[in-house]
C-alpha cells in the first residue's frame, strides 16, 4: 500500500504521484506525536490501511503504541478499530465509548460492565433490547426504578411489580402482578405479594382470594408456610375458625414451632395438648417434595364444598387511569399507538404542585418534560431584572419538551399558579426509551420538528409585523 498524492500546478492541472508506504508514513507520524496529521491521512486512505496498522501492532506493539493507535483511530472516527485498540490495553472505559459510538450496544454494555459502570451497561443493554440484562445491571447499580422499567419491558411482570411495590408505585405494581399467568413460575409469589398489598390497604376479601390462589398454586412446605399463615389469620378474623385452624395445623406440620401458627391456634382456644400432638416433620425433609405434609383442601367463604378441581381466578383490580387521556390528547404524542402510550406512561411520575412551586427554572439545563394533568402554570421570562409573564398554560400543555432536541439552558421560568398536577418525564429516561423504540422516537421527533417550525414561522411573522 502506497500513499498517492494529487498535486495541482498553477494552471489547475495536476498529477498523481506515489509518495511512500502509507502505513509506514502514518507510523512515523505516530512516533512524532502528530496524531491529527496521521488521522487525516488515514481517513483519506482505503480501509486496508487500517487493517495494516492493526496487523503491525498485533505483531508486538508496546502499550504506549496501542494507546496512540487508539487515539489515531478515534481522531479519524474509525471507532470500531479504536475500540479494538482500547481492548488490547484493557482500557474498558475507552472501549465502551467507542463501541457505543459504533452502535455496537452489546459489546458496549460488556465494556461498561468491565469498567465498573453498571448504569451505563444497563443503558446499552436497553438499546440492544436485552431488557432482562438491562434490569440486572440497573439492580447492581442500585437504580431500582430503571430496573423495574426494564423488567416490565422484558415481560418479567413479577420482578417489575415487586420492585414497583418497594418504590411505592402501587398502581403500576398491582397492574403488573395481576398479569402473571397461573402457569408461570412466579404465580404463587405474585399472588402472595398482592395478598400482602390488599391486606395492608384494608381489602381483606381480595387479600384472602390472593393468598388462596398462592396456596393452591404451590404445595405447603417451609417456603409457602407464611402464605398459609396469612390466609389463616384473615379467615380467623372473618369468623371461619375451623378453616383457619386446619391451615395452622398444616403449617405446624411442616414448620414445627411456627410462632404465628402457634399463637393463632391459641387465639382460637385450642388446647395445649392438641398442639403438642401435631405431627412434626424432620428438618432435613422440609424441602423434600415426598415428605411435604399437604393440608386439607382449602375451602374459603363462597367456595363450593368441596372446591372445584380448577378454581376460577380471583377478580382482578382494574386500575382506571383517570388522567391517561391527557397524554392521548397531546400533540407531541398524537401519532403514538395505545401500546406506545402505555409504555411511555410507565416512565412518568405524577407530581403535585402548590401555588408558587417551581416546575422549570430559567437558564439551567432542562432535565424534565412536564405534561399538565390539572391546574394552571405561569410562564415568565427575565426582562432586565423584572419578570415578564408571557403565558398561562393549563391541562394538556407540555413544558420543557424542547430539551429533547436542544441541550441548551431553559428559556423561561415556569411556576404553578394554583394547585396543579403534572406528569414528569425525566428526559434522560425518555430519550433512552425513544432510542430503543425507534418508531415511537421518529413519531415524537417529527412532531417536535413541526412544533419548532411553527414557532419559527410565528416569530418571523411577528418580526415582519413589527418592522412594518
Amino acid at each position: 500500500m502506497r500513499e498517492i498524492e494529487f498535486e495541482f500546478d498553477d494552471h489547475g492541472a495536476g498529477e498523481f504521484r506515489p509518495s511512500g508506504n502509507v502505513v509506514q508514513v502514518i507510523g512515523d507520524y505516530l512516533r512524532k506525536g502528530e496524531i491529527e496529521r496521521a488521522a487525516s491521512l488515514l481517513a483519506a486512505s482505503d480501509p486496508e490501511v487500517g487493517d495494516g496498522l492493526m496487523a503491525e501492532a498485533a505483531a508486538g506493539a508496546s502499550h504506549e503504541h496501542w494507546r496512540k493507535l487508539a487515539a489515531l483511530f478515534g481522531e479519524a472516527r474509525d471507532v470500531a478499530r479504536a475500540a479494538a485498540c482500547a481492548e488490547a490495553i484493557d482500557d474498558h472505559e475507552m472501549a465502551a465509548r467507542c463501541h457505543e459510538a459504533a452502535y455496537d450496544w452489546g459489546r458496549a454494555a460488556e465494556s461498561y460492565a468491565l469498567a465498573g459502570d453498571q448504569r451505563k451497561a444497563g443503558e446499552m443493554h436497553e438499546r440492544a433490547l436485552a431488557f432482562d440484562r438491562a434490569a440486572a445491571a440497573f439492580l447492581e447499580a442500585g437504580d431500582l426504578l430503571r430496573a423495574a422499567e426494564s423488567y416490565a419491558r422484558a415481560g418479567a411482570c413479577y420482578h417489575a411489580g415487586h420492585l414497583y411495590l418497594r418504590l411505592g408505585r402501587y398502581e403500576k405494581a398491582v397492574e403488573l402482578l395481576q398479569r402473571v399467568d397461573r402457569m408461570e413460575r412466579w404465580y404463587a409469589e405474585s399472588s402472595a405479594l398482592l395478598g400482602r398489598f390488599f391486606e395492608k390497604t384494608g381489602n381483606e376479601e381480595q387479600a384472602m382470594q390472593r393468598y388462596a390462589e398462592a396456596a393452591r398454586a404451590r404445595p405447603l412446605d417451609d417456603r409457602t408456610a407464611d402464605i398459609h399463615h396469612r390466609l389463616a389469620l384473615l379467615l380467623a378474623r372473618a369468623g371461619h375458625a375451623e378453616q383457619a385452624a386446619r391451615l395452622w395445623r398444616g403449617v405446624l406440620g411442616v414448620v414445627p414451632g411456627h410462632e404465628g401458627a402457634l399463637k393463632g391456634l391459641e387465639s382460637l382456644g385450642a388446647a395445649a395438648r392438641e398442639i403438642r400432638a401435631l405431627p412434626a416433620a424432620p428438618a432435613a425433609a422440609l424441602s423434600d417434595t415426598a415428605a411435604r405434609v399437604e393440608p386439607p383442601p382449602l375451602v374459603l367463604p363462597g367456595d363450593p364444598r368441596p372446591p372445584a378441581a380448577a378454581a376460577p381466578p380471583p377478580k382482578g383490580v382494574t386500575a382506571v387511569r383517570s388522567d391517561f387521556d391527557v397524554l392521548r390528547s397531546l400533540p407531541i404524542f398524537a401519532a403514538l399507538s395505545l401500546d406506545e402510550l402505555r409504555a411511555l406512561h410507565t416512565l412518568a411520575d405524577r407530581r403535585s404542585f402548590a401555588p408558587g412551586d417551581v416546575l422549570i427554572e430559567q437558564d439551567v439545563p432542562g432535565t424534565t418534560m412536564f405534561v399538565m394533568a390539572a391546574g394552571e402554570v405561569i410562564v415568565e421570562v427575565d426582562g432586565g431584572g423584572e419578570r415578564l409573564e408571557v403565558a398561562r398554560l393549563g391541562t394538556g400543555a407540555s413544558l420543557g419538551e424542547m430539551a429533547l432536541v436542544d441541550s441548551g439552558p431553559t428559556s423561561a421560568l415556569v411556576t404553578a399558579a394554583e394547585p396543579s398536577v403534572a406528569f414528569a418525564f425525566p428526559l434522560e429516561r425518555l430519550a433512552a426509551h425513544l432510542e430503543t423504540e425507534p418508531r415511537a422516537g421518529f413519531k415524537v421527533l417529527r412532531v417536535l420538528g413541526r412544533i419548532l417550525s411553527s414557532r419559527l414561522r410565528e416569530t418571523n411573522r411577528r418580526l415582519a409585523d413589527a418592522g412594518g
